[in-house]
């Protein structure tokens, strides 16, 4: 019976005191409108920043090499502003291949192929840190057929970390972005430890 008693009492207590709470809240809600607040005034206040004016889209190139074997790397990216100073997203990899080879041998073209998805964060207006996961789809050449060789893709997923530049005017920017393979295999695929790229931001 005790306990019973002890419980109601204790209950009493706590919903004699919301009670209270409530109603002073609701007093301070009253004092602290003003008398000339228009309706649509909390309204505006609670406006969100529509989804399109926070993404942020870009088209850089790269991984540039010159002589008898010619590439070049596209990397089209779209991602999201989640603060003013992170956002993420996912990325395009596209990488063209040419070789020159020597007569009597044909010229060859070849292609890679990725997507990646990032986190990036500014740390000072013009610096920013990336990290990033990427899915690779990297050629390869079987040349044991004796009439023509054999292309084929090889899979090679990867890690990639580093930083960028980026500056320019209004809602366009131009920058450099160095990533270095923190993943071994490819590393080892590449024969170079970074990817390089160069291009043009907007709204970043």
């Amino acid at each position: 019976m005790k306990a019973s008693k002890i419980i109601f009492s204790g209950v009493l207590i706590v919903a004699t005191i919301l009670m209270f709470s409530l109603d002073a809240s609701a007093q301070n809600r009253k004092k602290r409108k003003r008398p000339t607040e228009r309706p649509d005034d909390s309204r505006k206040e609670k406006e969100i920043t529509p989804f399109k004016d926070n993404l942020i889209y870009e088209i850089k190139f790269g991984n540039i090499l010159l002589g008898n074997v010619t590439s070049i790397s596209f990397k089209p990216a779209v991602s999201y502003k989640i603060t003013e100073h992170i956002s993420g997203g996912l990325a395009a990899k596209y990488q063209f291949f040419f070789v020159n080879n020597p007569s009597p041998l044909e010229d060859k073209f070849y292609s890679d192929y990725g997507l990646g998805i990032f986190a990036r964060g500014r740390i000072f207006e013009s610096i920013h840190l990336q990290l990033e996961y990427d899915l690779n789809w990297y050629y390869n050449i079987d040349n044991t057929q004796p009439l023509e060789d054999i292309v084929f893709y090889e899979f090679f997923p990867g890690v990639l970390a580093g930083a960028g530049y980026s500056s320019g005017f209004g809602d366009w920017a131009y920058g450099l972005d160095v990533l270095f393979m923190a993943t071994n295999s490819l590393r080892d695929r590449t024969g170079f430890p970074f990817e390089i790229y160069g291009g043009f931001t907007y709204n970043f």
